[in-house]
Formats: structure tokens, sequence, C-alpha cells
């Protein structure tokens, strides 16, 4: 059996034009018989890979048909409220620098916006009149406040604060609705 697959490999070199190969097999055409085992190899796994692909994508399309995105909650009754639109006087209350009451002292750095009703001149020219007053105003308070006091879980209790500090203080009617803080930092000396 053996005579006979050398004489058939001998028989196919003849065919081919070349001289049968003792080391690697038959050559067929430019290519041994070990790299064309190779290649066989490589064409079967990347078939493979492509057929899980295939399978992989058809799976996540099944199983994504029936669940869909939620859509946004229902909105509530407080959801509804719009926030009301307020004009801002904040350029004479910025960059507002001073040491809070810890010890040892820390800086803090505020910027403040007072939100007024839209179109109310009086209450916004009241306010530029009197804001090197409130800036001071606004300073000292600071001032007279430890790191902790003016912790975030403070803020809104802050802000009420200072709200009608001023409207009680500096205006004549109730003319702030509002105090934002644009920036509040408190650095280590």
């Amino acid at each position: 059996m053996g005579d006979e697959d050398q004489s058939f490999e001998e028989g196919l070199a003849e065919e081919v034009g070349e001289e049968p190969e003792s080391s690697g097999g038959p050559k067929i055409g430019f290519l041994s018989a070990g790299i064309l085992k190779i290649l066989k190899f490589v064409a079967i796994a990347i078939a493979a890979l492509i057929v899980m692909v295939i399978v992989s994508v058809m799976v996540v399309r099944y199983m994504g048909q029936g669940t869909q995105a939620p859509a946004a909650p229902p909105a509530s009754e407080q959801m509804e409220v719009k926030e009301k639109t307020y004009a801002y006087v904040e350029e004479a209350f910025q960059n507002i620098r001073t040491r809070t009451a810890d010890t040892p002292p820390k800086s803090i750095m505020v910027n403040i916006a007072l939100a007024i009703e839209e179109g109310d001149q009086a209450t916004q020219t009241e306010i530029n009149n009197k804001a090197p007053i409130i800036k001071d105003f606004l300073r000292s308070y600071f001032s007279n406040k430890t790191s902790a006091e003016l912790g975030s879980e403070h803020e809104d209790a802050i802000k009420l604060e200072i709200r009608k500090i001023i409207n009680d203080r500096f205006l004549e009617s109730e003319g702030v609705k509002r105090v934002l803080f644009t920036e509040l930092s408190i650095f280590e000396f």
C-alpha cells in the first residue's frame, strides 16, 4: 500500500510537472500539502467565527425584542410646575472674599446672584445703588460662619437667611425672590 501511495504522488507530480517532495508531501501548484492543511484549518476557523457572530447577533436581537427602553417617567404635579423666570443681579456680588470663623481660619470665595422679578426696574436700581452696603454685609455674614456651617447641607438655609436679611434691611420691598451661589469655594489657609 505504501508503494501505491508513492506511485500516486509521483503520478500527480508528473501531471503537474513537478517532482515529488520527500519531506512535505506532494507539491500541488506552488503550495505543499502541509500549507494546504493549515489553510484549510484557518478557513474552517474563520467560517466558525462568522457563524458564531451571526448567531450572537440573532440571539441579541431576539432577546431585546420584548424589552423596550422605558419611556420618560410620568410627570408628577411637582414636576409640572415650571421654574419662574427671573432677572438676576450678580455683577456687583462677584468675588466676595473673606475668612471663615474657623480656628485656624479658612479662606472663602463666593459669587452670588440675586433673583428679582423680570422687569422690576425699581428693585434692580435699589440693589445697584446699595450694592456696596449689601456686599459688605455678605462679606461680614460669611466671615462669621465656620466652614462646617457653610457646608452644602446648610446651603438652602443660608440662601433663605440671606434673602430675608437683604429684603428686610436693605430694600423697600420683598424684591429679592431667590439667592443663588454661582460659586462657593472654601480653601485651607
